[in-house]
């Protein structure tokens, strides 16, 4: 049993050293994850800017008339803000799928790069519903939560939905189907004391780093620039994680 244990431990910290093996095709990776936050940036500056003129409609209702008691004016106010909810709802979700093609298309191909597999329309599909199944149901989970005040478990579960997520993407990258892919991403995912050691390790040095960004947010001149300098460094470090990642799994699946 120790040594069985031992092993484990052993494992996660190999993983965690060979991490740092920044070959080409890591960097390759590094800069797709660039482009998908900027496509995830510039979808929510677009959505924000249809919503924002969606929004100049408000400026003409007279909420004074809704309670006034004229029928005329009180439904023409209710119905100017029905559109506009109902334009909110409608546009969030088309944001929300359209975030998720993003995330599928962009992850397909990092994750098919780095584990040297090839990429097929099926393969796409799979993940897109793979990454339905997760992000979807989380998010309104996750708003629920927001809304009563519940950070922490919110924090859990945002961490939870990272880890058997990323356990679903090795595994449809690997080439299995939708079905056994996440079949087998929870199996291995429940193991979490074969995780433990690389997310603690991973986890300190993400302390470190949040000092470094409380130090570039003092130093940099401009919030652009200290914005662009973090989102760099953030990105590196996640693809650093995600690099660890997958060799872990290769040796624990």
């Amino acid at each position: 049993m120790q040594e069985k244990r031992r092993s484990i431990l052993n494992e996660q910290y190999r993983s965690f050293v060979d991490s740092w093996s920044l070959k080409r095709k890591f960097w390759f990776s590094y800069v797709f994850d660039l482009i998908f936050y900027f496509l995830i940036i510039m979808s929510f500056i677009f959505w924000g800017s249809l919503l924002k003129k969606k929004a100049e409609s408000l400026a003409g209702v007279d909420y004074a008339s809704v309670f006034s008691g004229n029928m005329q004016q009180m439904n023409s106010a209710l119905d100017i803000l029905q559109s506009f909810y109902i334009y909110l709802i409608i546009s969030l979700a088309i944001l929300a799928l359209v975030m998720i093609l993003i995330f599928t298309l962009c992850k397909g191909v990092i994750w098919t790069s780095l584990m040297n597999k090839g990429r097929t329309y099926k393969y796409f599909r799979n993940l897109f519903f793979s990454n339905l199944l997760f992000y979807i149901p989380f998010l309104l989970i996750l708003v629920f939560l927001l809304m009563r005040n519940q950070s922490i478990i919110a924090g859990i579960l945002f961490l939870l939905v990272l880890h058997f997520n990323g356990l679903s993407l090795y595994f449809l990258s690997a080439g299995e189907g939708l079905w056994k892919g996440l079949k087998n991403a929870f199996r291995t995912g429940y193991k979490v004391h074969k995780f433990l050691l690389f997310y603690a390790l991973f986890g300190i040095l993400f302390f470190i780093l949040d000092l470094i960004f409380g130090w570039i947010r003092n130093n940099f001149t401009t919030n652009f620039s200290s914005g662009l300098a973090i989102l760099l460094l953030l990105v590196l470090f996640l693809a650093i994680v995600r690099n660890g990642f997958i060799k872990l799994v290769d040796k624990i699946k």
